[in-house]
Parts: structure tokens; C-alpha cells; sequence
């Protein structure tokens, strides 16, 4: 497998740590979104919406990153991370969901204006992306207090989605935080596959942090 990624992007993180995690066979290619790697028409044929990550997988190129973590999962029988058991595997996907739909919108607004937008970046995109995630925070503490992962018993594929975005939020000082988030963000970040996904900087900023 071949997975086209950036590692300062969240979406690309999840997956990579899902490979290492499974200790799967798979090679990273970069694409560099600051020269426009992501634009070419060669990566443009692999996914025309021109954004990372994309999985290619034999003939099959695959994009969109919860997509991919079941893609993997199915195909490679990793029930651990993607539980068969349907009322599990529902509680897994509404995170995944929640991730994309509640979190990664707060996320890129504050990530991007800050680390990416330069004399671009808005601070009042900034503020509204901190305000989304001042009424995110009691919900995900709330979902881990008393529990050690997001859905029964073990990791799932649903703690990578939402650590991942976390971890970009870590990186520009607004982590959502609470006793049972920063215990599980930091239970999450020991996995040795999801700390082999991070870029230097990001585990320089989370060792400061500690």
C-alpha cells in the first residue's frame, strides 16, 4: 500500500498511525502542499478533489480518511480497531462522524490561520474556531470520564480520528482539555504507531507541554 500524506495533516496522521499500529506493509509518499504538490495532474488523477490522504491500494486509489480507516480495517480484518459487533461499530462510526462533521471545522480554522495563513490569517476565524471548540470540550470530557478509549474496552480506530485533530490543536495551544481528555490524549499519543506518525515539531511541542 501506498498512502499520499503531509504529516502536519491530521487526515494523514490518522491513517499512518493506523498502519504502524497494525504493523502493516505500506509506503509513505509526500506531498508537499506548499509548492503545490497536491494541484499536479498527477495527483489530481488520484483523487480530483486534491486533497490528502489517498491510499492507493493495488488498482483501487482511495481518499477521504475515515474511509480509508475502514477500507483497511474491513480488508485486513482488524475488528480491535473496527469492531464487528454492530452496536459497537455504530458507536465508532458516530465518532468518526462527529469528527468530521463537529471537530475538524474548529480545527482547520484555528490550525490553518495559525500556523499555515501567515499575514493571510484572520483573527476572527480564530476566535470562532475557539468558540466551536469551548462547546465541543464538555462533550468529548464528558464521553471519557469513568473510561479509558472512546468506544469499549480497547482503541479504536475512532480514538486515532479524534486524537489526531487534537494533536494539531496541541500544537497551536488549544487543546480542548479536562481530566479524562488530557489522560486519554496522553494514553493515545504513548502508542508507539501513532507517536511514529508525528512530525518533529509536534512531538517537540507535546514533550514542552507535558
Amino acid at each position: 500500500m501506498i498512502l499520499h500524506l503531509h504529516p502536519f495533516s491530521q487526515n494523514s496522521r490518522r491513517v499512518a498511525a493506523l498502519l504502524n499500529c497494525a504493523g502493516l506493509d505500506w509506503e509513505p509518499r509526500l506531498v508537499d502542499l506548499t509548492v503545490g504538490a497536491h494541484r499536479t495532474p498527477a495527483f489530481l488523477a488520484l483523487n480530483p478533489n486534491g486533497q490528502i490522504p489517498v491510499l492507493e491500494d493495488g488498482e483501487l486509489a482511495l481518499a477521504e480518511s475515515m474511509t480509508i480507516l475502514r477500507h483497511i480495517c474491513r480488508t485486513h480484518g482488524l475488528e480491535s480497531w473496527y469492531p464487528a459487533q454492530p452496536a459497537l461499530r455504530a458507536q465508532v462510526d458516530q465518532w468518526l462522524d462527529w469528527t468530521q462533521c463537529r471537530l475538524a471545522r474548529p480545527t482547520s480554522l484555528v490550525f490553518f490561520n495559525i500556523v499555515v495563513a501567515g499575514p493571510n490569517a484572520k483573527p476572527e476565524l480564530i476566535a470562532e474556531g475557539r468558540a466551536l471548540l469551548e462547546g465541543l470540550t464538555p462533550i468529548l470530557e464528558a464521553a471519557l470520564s469513568g473510561r479509558e478509549w472512546l468506544v469499549g474496552d480497547g482503541v479504536t480506530i475512532a480514538d486515532l480520528a479524534v486524537a489526531t485533530g487534537l494533536q494539531n490543536l496541541e500544537f497551536v495551544d488549544a487543546r480542548p482539555r479536562g481530566p479524562a481528555i488530557d489522560a486519554w490524549f496522553a494514553r493515545v499519543n504513548a502508542l508507539e504507531g501513532m507517536r511514529a506518525a508525528l512530525p518533529e515539531p509536534f512531538l517537540a511541542r507535546m514533550a514542552a507541554a507535558a
